[in-house]
């Protein structure tokens, strides 16, 4: 009987860490719709909802990008996984074009888990609109640094303005790119006349050359360009990451965005922008709740897997023993 339970508890030894590593499955979604195509209306409070295989506390994301660079546009909501394994992300839309195309991305750990088309409609009940940031560039607070709009868009050959609260400090410094878009630009802006915020103009088309590629729009404010990659090309289309930090060269991180730039080009598909996998989810994005920002499914899984091997490799040697006294 000895010799028959041997080669069983090898058997176990091989089957268990392979279930422990199969446990590690690609998370999924769905974005729920009624109809031909999802559709939202141009309006506040509207609402993306879905279904997902991430645990219950997970925090994701839903990306709202325009389908066609004659209207470009991206929105970002957050939501949270319940307990049902449902999410809903709610977001001011008002400010986005009707009978628009669009595609809704479900983003988890910087990545994409679920694409969905749509179409922006007209906002049919309850459509206070919502002032633009471009429109108001000073009406924000300015009681602590930070960029008040964190996704700002241009399209290749035009300027947009980048409103930077100054707070209680003369100088702050922004950062436009990273050494993943192959172009970073380092400023220092000042605010000259103390009111707490600062407007700078982006030329998309200055970019990576030799004229100045951010300016003040007050002329009391102050824009001088610390460092800046060299272009040959011009700015690609994609996302640049916008890192407002304190003054001085190791300043701290204040606040962050996202400079997104579209292709001046009439094709109906806007830029894709690139995506990343980290292992450790993003904190505003997809940081799960119950895990401080690690999802320790897997890692469960193959200690649960590795406990089990170490307990029947102990059985295995004990019969071995008992084998040796008889």
């Amino acid at each position: 009987m000895r010799q028959q339970t041997v080669p069983a508890i090898v058997a176990l030894l091989l089957v268990v860490p392979c279930v422990a590593i199969g446990a590690q499955t690609t998370p999924t979604a769905t974005i729920d719709y009624e109809g031909e195509e999802l559709t939202v209306e141009a309006a506040p409070g509207e609402q993306i909802s879905g279904e997902t295989t991430l645990p219950p506390g997970t925090r994701l994301t839903v990306r709202i990008e325009s389908a066609s660079s004659a209207s470009p546009f991206l929105k970002r909501l957050e939501a949270t996984v319940a307990d049902d394994g449902t999410f809903t992300a709610t977001g001011d839309l008002s400010d986005l074009p009707p009978d628009t195309a669009f595609e809704a991305a479900v983003v988890y750990n910087a990545t994409v888990i679920s694409r969905q088309s749509g179409q922006i409609v007209p906002c049919t009940s309850d459509c206070t609109a919502t002032p633009r940031s471009s429109d108001t560039p000073t009406a924000f607070s300015t009681d602590e640094p930070a960029l008040p709009r964190p996704v700002v868009q241009v399209r290749q050959g035009e300027t947009v303005e980048i409103p930077i609260a100054v707070g209680d400090r003369e100088r702050v410094r922004l950062s436009i790119g990273s050494d993943r878009t192959n172009y970073r630009l380092n400023a220092t802006v000042t605010d000259g006349d103390g009111d707490g915020r600062a407007v700078v103009s982006f030329d998309s088309v200055s970019a990576g050359r030799d004229a100045p590629t951010l300016s003040p729009v007050d002329d009391d404010d102050r824009v001088t360009t610390d460092s800046e990659t060299t272009l040959s090309d011009g700015l690609d289309p994609t996302e640049y990451d916008l890192t407002l930090l304190g003054a001085g060269e190791n300043g701290t991180r204040l606040s962050i965005g996202t400079l997104v730039v579209f292709d001046q080009s009439e094709s109906t598909d806007a830029p894709e922008p690139p995506e990343e996998t980290t292992s450790t989810p993003p904190l505003n994005e997809t940081t799960p709740a119950t895990s401080r920002g690690v999802d320790l499914g897997g890692i469960g899984a193959l200690t649960v897997g590795g406990l089990l091997g170490i307990v029947g490799i102990a059985l295995l040697l004990g019969l071995a023993r008992g084998g040796r006294g008889e």
